[in-house]
């Protein structure tokens, strides 16, 4: 037996086009004509040419203004419900807070540390700034637009005594 022999079925590009299609198991079947697709075929293969250049639409992030991925008229309300100290690796941030997201029929309950809501309050601050700087993009001209100096409102006060210091629960209370 040879090489050429075992390879029946798979595109050997050794073996002789004419002599492939004579002991070839399998049949090419001709391609379906179409309205939508152009025949781009050789003769030999079904390769096609589709119209549509994507099958979705491109994703976009949750930073860009004019993605709506909130419900339009329903307000976004968050709520800290609970604060319980827990003992063990955290010694910097031994608290751990619950939240209660509510959007419309949706609710959710997220636990979160100290650390979670520092990093979430400097993004915040970024972005906010990265929208008051004057760029030159006009791509960027919606979301200048958008922060205008009767939307300012001033930014919330951040706590920035760390909550392994905080010794009372009344203090912990002040938090919420």
């Amino acid at each position: 037996m040879t090489a050429n022999q075992l390879s029946v079925g798979y595109a050997n590009p050794v073996v002789d086009d004419t002599a492939r299609l004579d002991s070839s198991d399998y049949e090419d079947l001709p391609a379906l004509p179409t309205a939508d697709c152009e025949d781009f075929t050789d003769g030999h293969s079904s390769v096609q040419h589709i119209p549509y250049t994507r099958l979705y639409e491109p994703t976009t992030g949750f930073s860009d203004p004019s993605n709506s991925w909130l419900l339009p008229g329903c307000p976004l309300t968050v709520t800290i419900t609970a604060a319980e100290h827990r003992d063990g690796h955290h010694i910097l941030n031994p608290y751990l807070y619950t939240i209660q997201v509510e959007h419309q029929q949706f609710k959710w309950l997220v636990r979160r540390r100290h650390t979670h809501f520092k990093s979430l309050h400097q993004a915040l601050l970024m972005y906010r700034t990265s929208l008051r700087i004057p760029l030159p993009l006009k791509t960027l001209r919606d979301r200048r637009k958008s922060v205008s100096a009767k939307n300012r409102k001033p930014v919330p006060r951040f706590p920035r005594r760390p909550e392994a210091l905080i010794l009372s629960p009344e203090a912990l209370d002040e938090r919420k």
